[in-house]
């Protein structure tokens, strides 16, 4: 396998992939940096291939590392900490992100976090207005609105983001929270169904966990704080567990007391202030005073949040058959190289890689599976391993372990035996075929389906964003394919329309799935 071309392709769909991600969000004015960024690595991904082809990974690495994935690697950590309420820790890793983007907008918000960081909302505040005193019309905008929300003034948030809804690109999931945490509740579930399409990631997380909570739904908000929204830190699980106990009508004292405790030890003034608020406001029955279409927003969203949670919480007990399959996969690779060489052909094809002449005259169809399991060289095997990880976990967490183990041997065996089938009628040369990318294919088009059904059955605006994404992601991998001669296109091919299929069959013959909570 070359290595360098392999590196130098697949850096570039990467950053390709996050192009597309970046144009389909909203406000992508923000997001100028990133796409001139990631532009920068395919350009010189293009350029390299041809001027420098045996040192074209190097060069895009080079250019994808410091560029691409320091800043996202840092993104990700200041997200975290600030999840968590380690503000101090955001601020540091936003810091560092500002040095490698240095631009206006990246600077500010590392600002913004730090004056977060700040003990007390008066020092929050005065720290903002520090900030705004350097910042432009539009951005003083912007900090105002953080200094209302540090302050609590969830009416004056609510009123300045309407007064301003031309100025600001987005607000994010902060318009929905301001209803909730002002008991407009009705107003609340009209905003978020009218807002979901602009929100991404985290903000759109962020605003069924409002949904859910203001709407009295202690279940399913139990189930994004275990999955989805785990990383938030405790104080915030209280919070939100207390307000969605009392919007159940539960006892007082059952999300009082909880409430009041975490208050009580917590080091926070700002949630401090905020638990006091909602322990001093009345108890009310969500359900009770909520129109029928109010009342079916809640219920939808219940609905997606259970679809999507994990089968399991504990992290290796989520996806044991994703993680048994690494093991074989690693193992098998050992057993490659002790024999003479995980690059040695005729240790593969001993070993039970999928060669069409033995298939035939031999009669040795058990190659078909034996094959998905053998790699050529460390590469191919770290690559397979890292794509068996990031799809196997959320497809085994979404079928189940007995439904993926079906979906990935038929994707795999169908994937061998269409290239077998191939050789055979003449349509391509023999070759010898190993991998398990044929069978993780297969989970991905197991992953389409479930969306596709999904939208099938509720017509979601989400579930149709995402649609029009996996299009893109199938292209990538294709150009990605035909650029590669190592690569065999029509075992990737095969084994996604495989799994489709499957997923289709499985995603309509599970329960859960007809009927919302």
């Amino acid at each position: 396998m070359d290595v360098q071309h392999f590196l130098a392709v697949n850096t570039m769909v990467i950053s390709a992939l996050a192009i597309i991600m970046s144009m389909m969000q909203t406000g992508t004015k923000n997001n100028l940096l990133w796409l001139a960024v990631n532009g920068l690595v395919v350009a010189t991904g293009l350029v390299a291939m041809y001027m420098f082809p045996r040192s074209a990974g190097t060069i895009v690495s080079a250019v994808f590392c410091p560029l691409v994935m320091a800043p996202f690697l840092l993104s990700n950590l200041t997200q975290r900490a600030m999840l968590k309420g380690n503000l101090r820790s955001a601020a540091l890793f936003g810091q560092v992100l500002a040095v490698l983007h240095p631009t206006r907008h990246v600077r500010l918000n590392s600002a913004l976090t730090g004056a977060h960081a700040r003990a007390t909302p008066a020092e929050q505040v005065a720290a903002l207005q520090t900030i705004a005193a350097d910042a432009s019309p539009a951005e003083r905008i912007a900090i105002q609105g953080h200094m209302l929300r540090a302050n609590n003034d969830w009416q004056g948030l609510l009123d300045h983001f309407r007064a301003h809804r031309d100025e600001i690109v987005s607000v994010g999931s902060l318009e929905v929270r301001a209803l909730g945490e002002l008991g407009r509740t009705e107003e609340m579930l009209a905003a978020y169904e009218n807002t979901k399409l602009e929100l991404n990631g985290f903000d759109l997380q962020e605003a069924q966990l409002f949904v859910l909570a203001y709407g009295g739904r202690p279940a399913e908000v139990a189930v994004m704080l275990q999955g989805s929204l785990a990383g938030l830190g405790e104080e915030a699980k209280a919070y939100w567990t207390a307000i969605a106990s009392r919007a159940s009508g539960a006892a007082a004292q059952d999300w009082q007391t909880p409430l009041r405790k975490a208050a009580d030890a917590s080091r926070n003034a700002t949630f401090k202030a905020r638990a006091a608020r909602q322990l001093a406001m009345p108890a009310h029955v969500a359900s009770e005073t909520l129109s029928p279409r109010a009342l079916s927003i809640i219920d939808a969203t219940a609905h997606r949040v259970t679809q999507v949670a994990p089968v399991k919480r504990n992290w290796l007990l989520a996806a044991p058959l994703t993680y048994l399959l690494l093991a074989l996969i690693v193992a098998v690779y050992a057993m490659e190289e002790l024999r003479g060489g995980s690059e040695d052909l005729r240790v593969l094809v001993d070993m039970g890689a999928m060669w069409p002449p033995y298939v035939e005259r031999r009669g040795e169809w058990w190659r078909l599976g034996t094959a998905l399991f053998l790699h050529l060289g460390p590469l191919h095997t770290g690559v397979n391993a890292l794509m068996l990880y990031v799809l196997g976990r959320p497809c085994e967490q979404s079928y189940g372990s007995l439904r993926m183990l079906v979906i990935y041997v038929l994707g795999g065996l169908a994937s061998s035996g269409f290239v077998l089938w191939l050789a055979l009628s003449g349509y391509a040369e023999p070759a010898v075929l190993i991998g398990a990318s044929g069978a993780i294919m297969g989970l991905f088009g197991a992953l389409v389906a479930r969306r596709l059904v999904s939208w099938l059955r509720y017509r979601d605006p989400v579930d149709r964003r995402t649609l029009v994404l996996l299009p893109a992601i199938l292209l990538l991998q294709l150009a990605a394919d035909l650029s590669s001669p190592q690569v065999s296109l029509a075992a990737h091919a095969s084994g996604f329309v495989a799994g489709l299929l499957i997923g289709m069959v499985l995603s309509f013959a599970t329960r859960e799935a007809r009927t919302p909570s």
